[in-house]
């Protein structure tokens, strides 16, 4: 029986050795680029995201080069976008949760265990040590223990509550091993349920005043991503 190759797909044929030696290097490339500048790996979800762009710049580059034009440059690149899902589609995969879970693997040994509950446990002592300044009035109120007058403590409570997520939220995205991630529950509990709870109430519904930078890794908040629950309005 007698196989006829169309010009359309003898055109995609042509360039399977193409898509084979760039694959890496996109690959490379797109992670590094959905990364955004953060030293934390991208999360598992983001694998979607991550399969269309390496199959786009990949498509995209080729196309370019091949100097074709109209119908014919749409329909290579489509051929291609199909292509490289279908037949890359495991290789694609591989290296991303390659490159999430061994991040998450290697950085232990590496990552500072002690950053974290260290900073949360100066934020406990940095609350309880201003707020013994202050005392709660039976209406409600707050006062200056030396000056007596009354005093607005109100919005500590969310400055310190972005500070606090900063540090929870950013142990997690570094990969920060359970036992870690264990203190610092022990240790926000302790915040939330001592000084800061009699001063500020729930610690929930204190709302959190608008940051300019990340407290836990001192980035600019409007490029993270994800964005740190301490850098939320």
């Amino acid at each position: 029986m007698k196989i006829i190759i169309t010009e359309n797909q003898y055109r995609l044929l042509r360039r399977q050795s193409e898509i084979d030696s760039r694959i890496k290097p996109i690959m490379d490339l797109t992670y590094e680029w959905l990364q955004n500048s953060q030293t934390y790996p991208l999360n598992r979800r983001e694998y979607d995201a991550f399969i269309s762009t390496v199959a786009m710049k990949l498509a995209n580059q080729i196309v370019v080069d091949s100097g074709l034009d109209g119908d014919e440059k749409v329909t290579l690149r489509n051929q291609m976008l199909h292509y490289i899902k279908n037949n890359h589609g495991s290789e694609i995969k591989d290296y991303f949760f390659d490159r999430v879970d061994n991040f998450k693997k290697i950085n232990e040994n590496v990552v500072d265990n002690n950053k974290p509950v260290g900073m949360l446990n100066k934020l406990k002592t940095d609350i309880e040590t201003l707020l013994s300044y202050y005392v709660k009035n039976e209406d409600g109120t707050f006062s200056d223990k030396e000056t007596k007058g009354t005093v607005d403590v109100k919005p500590i409570g969310g400055f310190y509550k972005s500070k606090i997520e900063s540090v929870v939220f950013g142990a997690k995205q570094e990969g920060q091993p359970e036992n870690v991630l264990s203190q610092l529950e022990s240790i926000k509990n302790e915040i939330v349920n001592g000084t800061f709870g009699k001063f500020f109430g729930d610690y929930e519904t204190n709302s959190i005043p608008k940051q300019k930078f990340d407290y836990y890794t001192e980035k600019k908040c409007d490029v993270m991503n994800p964005k740190s629950p301490g850098c939320k309005v």
